[in-house]
């Protein structure tokens, strides 16, 4: 359990050492492409094992985990 252990400095100290980074200077890579991207003939199967269901059962107030909540006699 200890080798994965963080060795944390105080506060005190972090505020002083803390990382600067220049915003003033700061220039974001431009998206490889501007607005949307259409994928024609796209398998979703291909994608799907990576979406992150939990929000979509959240919103429809499903209770459980994705795949066991698909199963569920009640939902």
């Amino acid at each position: 359990a200890n080798k994965n252990k963080k060795n944390l400095i105080p506060y005190s100290e972090a505020v002083v050492t803390k990382e600067y980074f220049d915003w003033k200077n700061y220039k974001p890579t431009k998206p490889a492409t501007d607005g949307v991207k259409v994928l024609k003939e796209f398998d979703l199967g291909t994608i799907a094992k990576y979406i992150d269901w939990g929000p979509f059962f959240i919103a429809w107030e499903m209770p459980g985990h994705f795949p066991q909540v698909l199963t569920d006699k009640i939902f």
